[in-house]
């Protein structure tokens, strides 16, 4: 799925879903700067069994050399991410990080129908 390798390191630790929000807890290093995630979605819809789509989300820490481990909640509106996509709410979302260069994701959140 990846081969970008941009963007800070950081962990997802857990996520859920409530109604068309996908939330992702993250943990990063930093604590000086303000840090902004974006997410990626490749546009394909995987019909097949699982159905699922993949979302690639990358970490912008500003240049924050500080140490803290900071734990934040990234938010993922899917209305505004993927629109009205038919199978939006049948489909699995497969969260991938940066530095990700495998073929399982990070973490999968299951679809609610």
């Amino acid at each position: 799925m990846n081969n970008v390798s941009e963007g800070d390191p950081f962990t997802i630790t857990d996520s859920k879903r409530i109604g068309d929000n996908l939330q992702i807890m993250v943990t990063y290093g930093g604590g000086c700067k303000e840090h902004f995630f974006e997410i990626i979605w490749d546009g394909i819809v995987y019909t097949d069994d699982p159905c699922k789509m993949n979302l690639l989300i990358i970490h912008r820490g500003n240049n924050d050399n500080c140490e803290a481990l900071i734990t934040d909640t990234v938010n993922i509106d899917l209305k505004e991410l993927i629109g009205n996509v038919s199978y939006k709410n049948d489909c699995a979302y497969y969260l991938f990080s940066t530095y990700n260069f495998s073929e399982n994701p990070d973490i999968i959140i299951d679809a609610i129908n």
